[in-house]
């Protein structure tokens, strides 16, 4: 039976993007041929898409940088050097993402 092994949740932050810690998580499991199926239809679409679309990158950007690293803070530090601030954008994805609790 294989193991999976879950991405962190949409609900934390790295450098004040939502998402983006769960991202490089899939990211860094699909790299390493663990990405489980459920994940992979969707992957770099859905939340996926709507984070590359507002940061302004292609998946492949992405991916090659997560890829190149060591740590999140490396990613974190790349994409605040690279990816522009902008703030309209990022409260657009806080307000796409899941919301915890019963609904």
């Amino acid at each position: 039976m294989e193991q999976i092994i879950y991405p962190r949740s949409a609900h934390e932050t790295m450098c004040g993007w939502v998402h983006l810690p769960r991202f490089v998580d899939k990211i860094r499991l699909h790299l390493a041929g663990k990405l489980h199926a459920d994940y992979q239809e969707n992957f770099t679409k859905g939340f996926d898409g709507a984070w590359l679309k507002a940061a302004g990158l292609p998946p492949k950007v992405l991916i090659q940088i997560v890829k190149n690293s060591i740590t999140d803070g490396q990613v974190a530090d790349w994409v605040a050097r690279n990816v522009p601030e902008r703030p309209t954008r990022k409260r657009s994805l806080q307000r796409l993402r899941p919301q915890p609790g019963p609904r």
